[in-house]
């Protein structure tokens, strides 16, 4: 299992097996000019270089808890746009690399309505968040 993170362009970080990566190594400062996209699209192209016979899948972000939120970030409604460009753009990776999709944020059963009580903050999945994200990716792969 390969976990890409790239999805607040502040992190951004991949296993290679050739590299043993150290806290420092691993984390790119978001000031380093790599897009959102291009870093995804690169992640996504090494991994499929590397693991040719390997069944790739790309996940979606899942909708998050706007009740929780403390707009450090700016507005809630100029991060969810934000995430929803980020959806739209592994979409297309996903595509074009001819991977598997797994469309969590709108297949995972996770909305504005039920979020509260399927995350720990406004991002991140309590017990209950991770079992409907493992139900949406086991309904796909298997």
């Amino acid at each position: 299992i390969l976990h890409i993170n790239a999805s607040w362009g502040k992190q951004l970080y991949y296993w290679d097996k050739d590299i043993e990566w150290t806290e420092n190594e691993a984390w790119i400062h978001p000031l380093d000019s790599v897009s959102f996209y291009s870093a995804y699209k690169g992640m996504v192209e090494h991994t499929c270089k590397q693991n040719p016979y390997a069944s790739i899948c790309c996940l979606t972000l899942m909708q998050c808890d706007s009740t929780r939120y403390d707009d450090s970030l700016g507005t809630w409604e100029e991060l969810d746009e934000q995430r929803k460009l980020k959806c739209q753009a592994i979409r297309e990776i996903a595509q074009y690399y001819g991977v598997q999709l797994i469309d969590t944020w709108n297949q995972s059963g996770v909305t504005p309505y039920n979020a509260p009580s399927l995350y720990s903050d406004w991002l991140h999945p309590n017990q209950y968040g991770y079992r409907r994200l493992a139900e949406c990716i086991y309904r796909e792969i298997k």
